[in-house]
Parts: C-alpha cells; sequence; structure tokens
C-alpha cells in the first residue's frame, strides 16, 4: 500500500512540475477573434454567402453558403499580429470615410463584413457601408489570414 501511495504521489508531482504556467496562471481558453461574411449575388443555391471564422487559437473554418466546410489552423505569426492590430486599431478612423455609392449587392455583387472581436467589445464594418482604407490596422493583418485560410 505505501508503494502504491508512493507511486501515486511520485506521479502527481511530476505532472505539476510539467506545466508551463505559473501557480497563478490560467491559460486562456480560445476566443472569436474574427469573422467575415461575404453576401450577395446568386449561386446556384440561391444567394451567395461564406462565412469566415477565425479564432484566438488559430482555428478558422470556412462556411459556404451550400453547406460546404472548410476548417484548419493558421499559424501563429499570422493570428498573433491580427490580435494585437485589433486591439490596437483605430476603430473611428477606419470608419472615417461613408460609403455613397450603390451596393454592388444591388447589380449581383457582394458586400463583405468584417467583425473584429476585440476584448472591449465587438466592431463591425461593411463594405457597403464604409470605404475601407486597407492599410489601416487591423486590415493588412485580416487580408494575411484570409490568405491563409484560402479566401
Amino acid at each position: 500500500m505505501k508503494m502504491l501511495l508512493g507511486l501515486v504521489l511520485l506521479l502527481v508531482t511530476s505532472m505539476v512540475g510539467c506545466s508551463s504556467l505559473a501557480p497563478d496562471e490560467t491559460p486562456e481558453t480560445p476566443r472569436a477573434l474574427l469573422t467575415v461574411e461575404w453576401r450577395g449575388g446568386l449561386c446556384q443555391y440561391g444567394g451567395c454567402t461564406t462565412t469566415l471564422e477565425v479564432s484566438s487559437d488559430g482555428a478558422y473554418r470556412l462556411v459556404e453558403g451550400d453547406g460546404r466546410e472548410t476548417s484548419g489552423s493558421l499559424a501563429a505569426d499570422l493570428v498573433g499580429p491580427l490580435s494585437e492590430a485589433i486591439e490596437a486599431a483605430d476603430f473611428d478612423a477606419a470608419r472615417a470615410h461613408e460609403f455613397t455609392e450603390i451596393c454592388p449587392t444591388a447589380y449581383d455583387g457582394q458586400e463583405v463584413i468584417y467583425t473584429f472581436h476585440a476584448r472591449a467589445g465587438d466592431e463591425r464594418l461593411s463594405t457597403c457601408e464604409y470605404v475601407i482604407e486597407w492599410d489601416i490596422a487591423p486590415f493588412p493583418e485580416a487580408l494575411a489570414v484570409l490568405e491563409a485560410a484560402g479566401r
């Protein structure tokens, strides 16, 4: 019995020693980081829609309007800069220029809606509401993630 208790104690202490977190740290639960929705136009199944969801751990899911799904994992060197850019972004600057033309959905084109999930709350920008300044953070980082996810 003492031998079994010693073995259990050894196992528990070795498992505790394997943790890379400090005693007062807890691992961050993955959270939504970016959602991009393309909508408009006509597809064989009806109105075209595609949604891409990216989590802070790099997991992504791309859902097509016909139900096809693709998922995968993005490299940390893409997700980290995106997360940092979202938290540091000046979304008021990104909304500085209202879109005043006819939304492309009126003539079989697409609207793209970017939702950046910042810790302070969601920031939604639509290409039919605002003229997107592609060089203002977090858009360059978001475009790199979209490219890596095959979109």
